[in-house]
């Protein structure tokens, strides 16, 4: 798994599948807990 921020500062993780650190990726959330957005890769 990953972890970065959307635009509005809000936590999401996400698969990590061939992504690495620091690469932007398009994510739409799936899920959700109190803090943070579950989310999967948009190609």
């Amino acid at each position: 798994m990953l972890m970065g921020r959307n635009s509005q500062n809000s936590v999401v993780v996400f698969p990590k599948g061939n992504h690495k650190k620091g690469e932007y990726v398009n994510i739409m959330a799936i899920s959700c807990t109190s803090s943070t957005l579950i989310g999967e890769v948009r190609d």
